[in-house]
């Protein structure tokens, strides 16, 4: 009794670990993106989305259907943040709770957002070139959402506001979030809010559901090789943590 005692109290000390993900990923087994849809719950929440979809994401993005007086200006607070949490979900790394939270102002409507996220190598082709990276910035509204996609490029100098990220990167989906009080703010990653493509998608990971618009920005941030090499968590598979190009059907991106 006595030796369970203590192990309870040694138990309830320990700090809250991370979330890893396990129920899919991103190898070619059953796992894998060709079987997500067999991998959800039961219907009418089950992710047969995933396969039978017909705004699925990610895509190739076509320069020559862009308009050529661009689109409607990304409006950002761009408010500096306070503190934010980074976790590592074994999948990928996620920034959550950037306090103050950021919104987005597109097309008379207001979107906040809920988390951004990274791919690497990037999941959205350009005219079929693959970059590095690719940060998607998830902004919802009620039961809809806008992921602002920006590419990562390799290149120097270093980026600054992804080594203040990285600085606070859990080295396992084991480990609780890193939590940083170093100021960032939206305007860092954007350097051109008019130049994008927009086209109707879904999320790309589980459960595939297709309640998003993607606002694709045209102009990439540069990051070292060794800031890629760090967004990286799965570097033995080919294409990362990024899901297969879909087909683009009846969409003109």
């Amino acid at each position: 009794m006595k030796r369970l005692f203590v192990a309870v109290l040694f138990a309830a000390a320990l700090p809250c670990l991370g979330e890893c993900i396990t129920q899919w990923g991103y190898a070619n087994d059953s796992k894998g993106p060709d079987n997500w849809y067999r991998l959800g719950p039961p219907p009418p929440n089950d992710w047969h989305v995933c396969k039978d979809g017909i705004a699925q994401s990610p895509i190739d993005i076509n320069i020559a259907n862009i308009p050529p007086g661009g689109l409607p200006e990304l409006v950002f607070n761009n408010l500096q943040t306070t503190s934010f949490k980074l976790y590592n979900k074994g999948q990928e790394l996620k920034v959550e709770e950037v306090t103050p939270a950021w919104t987005l102002t597109w097309n008379g409507q207001v979107w906040t957002l809920q988390n951004f996220h990274f791919h690497v190598p990037a999941e959205h082709t350009y005219g079929g070139q693959r970059y590095a990276g690719e940060i998607h910035f998830v902004f919802e509204r009620g039961t809809q959402a806008v992921a602002v996609a920006v590419w990562i490029r390799q290149g120097t100098p270093a980026n600054e506001t992804l080594r203040k990220i990285l600085a606070v990167k859990p080295q396992s989906c084991q480990n609780p979030p890193g939590h940083s009080a170093e100021p960032i703010r939206m305007s860092d990653f954007l350097l051109s809010p008019r130049r994008y493509a927009s086209y109707r998608g879904s999320l790309t990971t589980p459960s595939c559901s297709e309640n998003v618009t993607f606002v694709i920005q045209l102009a990439p941030i540069t990051a070292t090789a060794a800031q890629i090499q760090s967004l990286k968590l799965l570097p033995q598979l080919p294409l990362g943590n990024a899901r297969p190009l879909q087909r683009i059907k009846w969409r003109n991106p």
